[in-house]
């Protein structure tokens, strides 16, 4: 077998293997949602919109100090690119590369990790005794029941779909490009 289009398989299973873990702990993390907000839940802070949900996130610090190293940084970035392009046209990994940058694309989901931020956030508040919520709150809550469900079905999907191409990967680009298996 080509060494490229073992490392291609090699990556894409393990990107399957990594959003199957991600579709499991979204499963796991909805079902302690669900038992923590199984009961009836009702506003009783009615002098905040949010209590628990934080919709304006903390100010973040700039480096402004250090702007004047930021072309030097780039120049050396540039230089290590470039040696670790070499490496990786030497070492057959490039097509395994371009794969893994698709793949990671695929399975970074930006709003994923809020919503699970969120979720935990909300599974402690409601696990104390004394937890208040408020309007606000409450419209936060059933937007997360909603799309926790999806956002597990879309990586368990998304990790038959990387584990389903990674197994005739072999054979197709073999027939694609004409290339014949080492014996």
């Amino acid at each position: 077998m080509e060494n490229f289009i073992y490392y291609t398989q090699l990556t894409l299973l393990i990107l399957s293997f990594v959003t199957l873990a991600l579709a499991l702990l979204f499963r796991i993390k909805l079902k302690v949602f669900k038992k923590t907000t199984s009961g009836r839940i009702a506003v009783n802070e009615f002098s905040k919109s949010f209590v628990v949900f934080n919709p304006y996130p903390e100010s973040r610090k700039t480096l402004h100090e250090f702007l004047s190293l930021l072309p030097l940084t780039v120049f050396f970035f540039g230089i290590i690119l470039a040696f670790a392009l070499i490496y990786l046209l030497e070492a057959e990994l490039m097509l395994s590369f371009f794969v893994a940058i698709i793949g990671i694309n695929l399975v970074v989901i930006e709003d994923a990790f809020e919503v699970y931020g969120n979720s935990k956030a909300f599974t402690s508040a409601l696990k104390q005794s004394g937890a208040k919520l408020g309007v606000g709150d409450l419209k936060v809550l059933h937007l997360i029941e909603q799309i926790m469900p999806k956002i597990s079905n879309y990586y368990l999907l998304l990790s038959f779909a990387m584990m389903g191409s990674s197994l005739p990967f072999h054979t197709s680009i073999i027939q694609l490009f004409g290339f014949s298996p080492v014996i």
